[in-house]
């Protein structure tokens, strides 16, 4: 077998977390779990979201892409009128209404609305208040086709708020459960990456997350590219192709902005955080990126704002 480099880096990687007495977090196998991080998380998460939090309360909000729906229930709970999540995957939908009502209050319940839809399928409620986009625009085929939904969704003068991760993103690859190599996508092929990961789950020693398959590998079997990687698509999406989207769909103005690093334990970076606005180089470097799109009080075509 021919050397790896990405695999023999991050099984080292690895091998020091195991003995610093690292393990699979907790939120990573259990839906309870990542429900409650979620929840817990998204306070400080959306208030790096332009006006977001300030614009919850008494509106109604349309989540497209929930997932398990941690941060569809805190919006609930902040006090929005009316909140509906959407997904593709019926099985977290299911889990979602489950984890809902095991979670938050019954009036918080009496406004969340969880519905399970095919890609296909056109959405028939709204209008709404707020759309969001939330960690979901990097996992679709047709990033400008998503905006003219969300366009779609919202009454005359609503707002669309997205997050997302550029490809060259330190995370971008959503493996560093398996390859805690940041930036591996810069550094490493898709090939390189994948047969690492096929390595590692193969291992006897891997510890399985909720996200497995039976066996961890079977999943892995015939993949070549992480555009197809199973369960959640990537569409290798830049920030200059986020700005193109933008540009490009029915919203005649927006914002998008790189965000730096404010996680404690990656304080180091924070001297750095002015890199995130230098174009080019925020490319690799931001910890999310955020988008904030308002639908037009008329059919006018006005400029562009900040895209």
């Amino acid at each position: 077998m021919s050397l790896n480099v990405c695999y023999e880096l991050a099984v080292r990687i690895r091998r020091r977390q195991a003995a610093q007495g690292g393990a699979t977090g907790m939120r990573h196998s259990d839906p309870g779990d990542y429900w409650q991080w979620q929840f817990d998380s998204s306070a400080a998460y959306f208030a790096k979201c332009f006006d977001l939090m300030a614009q919850l309360p008494g509106k109604t909000i349309l989540d497209i892409g929930c997932g398990l729906g941690g941060r569809t229930g805190y919006i609930a709970r902040a006090g929005a009128r009316r909140v509906v999540g959407v997904d593709i995957n019926q099985e977290e939908i299911g889990s979602a209404q489950r984890l809902a009502a095991a979670h938050l209050d019954a009036d918080s319940r009496a406004r969340l609305q969880f519905i399970a839809v095919r890609e296909q399928d056109p959405l028939r409620s709204g209008p709404y208040d707020i759309v969001l986009l939330i960690d979901s625009l990097e996992h679709v085929k047709d990033p400008v086709a998503m905006l003219d939904l969300a366009y779609s969704m919202l009454r005359p003068g609503g707002v669309c708020y997205f997050t997302t991760v550029g490809w060259y993103n330190h995370m971008a690859s959503h493996l560093t459960g398996i390859i805690p190599i940041p930036f591996a996508t810069v550094f490493f092929s898709d090939q390189q990456i994948l047969d690492a990961v096929r390595r590692i789950v193969d291992d006897p020693s891997y510890q399985p997350t909720m996200w497995d398959s039976d066996p961890p590998s079977a999943r892995w079997k015939g993949i070549d590219n992480l555009s197809d990687r199973p369960g959640e698509y990537l569409n290798k999406i830049t920030l200059h192709g986020l700005r193109r989207a933008m540009r490009r769909s029915r919203f005649q103005g927006g914002q998008l902005r790189a965000a730096g690093f404010t996680f404690k334990r990656l304080w180091p970076l924070q001297v750095f955080n002015v890199l995130a606005k230098v174009p080019l180089i925020q490319e690799m470097y931001h910890s999310g990126c955020f988008g904030r799109l308002v639908k037009s009080l008329t059919n006018e075509i006005g400029p562009g704002e900040n895209i």
